[in-house]
C-alpha cells in the first residue's frame, strides 16, 4: 500500500497550533466530546450586538490530552520513511519545518502536523499554516521533495523534536467537578489582558467582559437584564 490517509477533523474552536494539531486528530470523532467540554470552556457575551469570547483550554497540549497516546522520537534517521511507517501504525506525526520550501517567500520555521503520505503521487498531506491563503491554518498537500528541503534545512534547529500521537479509542467522561474548578481558577486568575493584548483587537471590550462575566456569571445560557453569557 502507497497511500495511507489518516482522518483529520476541523478544530470546533480557534487557538494556537500546538492546541489544534491534537484536537483535530480526534474532533471527529463523537466519543471524544465529553473530555472536549470538560476540559475547554468558551465564555461569550453579547452586549448591544459585540460579541466577545474568551477561550481557553485547560493542560498542556502535548502529554495533557487525556484521548491521546504519545510517542516521540530525537533521532530521526529518514524522516520520509517515519512518516510512512508511524502513518501505518496510526500514529499522526508532529515536527517543525522551514516554511520556505513549502508555501512561504521567507524563512519561517514552525511547527507541522502530518496525517498521510502517497509515495506514489510523491505527496504528503499536512495541517499547517498555508500562505498561499492569507497565512490562514488550513490542510494541503506539499511534494515530498519540498517536505523534505523543509525539514532537513541546516537551520531547522526543531528537527530533532518528531512527536507522534493517535486516539486511544475510550470513550470519556464528562467530568463535571474538574470543569467547575477549572471555572472557579479561571475566574479568580491573574490579570492577563496585557498578555493577550496583541491576539484581540477591542481590548476594550475584553477588560468590560472579563469584569462582568467575573460578577454575573451564569452557566445555562439564559439572559439576565441586558446582557447574554453562553457557554459552549
Amino acid at each position: 500500500m502507497s497511500k495511507v490517509i489518516l482522518q483529520l477533523g476541523i478544530p470546533p474552536i480557534i487557538t494556537y497550533t500546538n492546541y489544534a494539531y491534537p484536537i483535530s486528530s480526534f474532533c471527529y470523532d463523537k466519543k471524544y466530546n465529553n473530555w472536549f467540554y470538560s476540559n475547554y470552556v468558551n465564555l461569550t457575551m453579547i452586549e448591544a450586538y459585540d460579541d466577545v469570547k474568551l477561550n481557553f483550554l485547560s493542560g498542556d497540549s502535548f502529554g495533557g490530552v487525556k484521548p491521546l497516546q504519545y510517542r516521540q522520537n530525537t533521532n530521526v534517521a529518514d524522516i520520509i520513511k517515519e512518516i510512512y511507517d508511524k502513518l501505518s501504525d496510526g500514529w499522526y506525526i508532529y515536527t517543525y519545518v522551514n516554511y520556505k520550501y513549502i508555501n512561504c517567500n521567507y524563512d519561517f520555521y514552525h511547527n507541522i502536523l502530518i496525517h498521510g503520505i502517497d509515495l506514489e503521487e510523491k505527496v504528503i498531506y499536512v495541517a499547517g499554516y498555508n500562505y498561499n491563503k492569507f497565512n490562514q491554518y488550513q490542510q494541503f498537500t506539499v511534494s515530498i521533495e519540498d517536505f523534505s528541503l523543509a525539514y532537513y534545512d541546516e537551520n531547522n534547529k526543531n528537527k530533532s523534536r518528531v512527536i507522534f500521537w493517535k486516539p486511544r479509542g475510550e470513550k470519556e467522561e464528562f467530568l463535571y467537578d474538574d470543569f467547575k474548578l477549572q471555572l472557579t481558577d479561571y475566574l479568580n486568575s491573574k490579570f492577563t489582558i496585557s498578555e493577550i493584548s496583541r491576539y484581540y483587537y477591542n481590548i476594550d471590550k475584553m477588560t468590560t467582559a472579563l469584569g462582568k462575566l467575573m460578577d454575573r456569571l451564569i452557566i445555562d445560557g439564559h439572559t439576565k437584564n441586558e446582557y447574554l453569557y453562553g457557554l459552549n
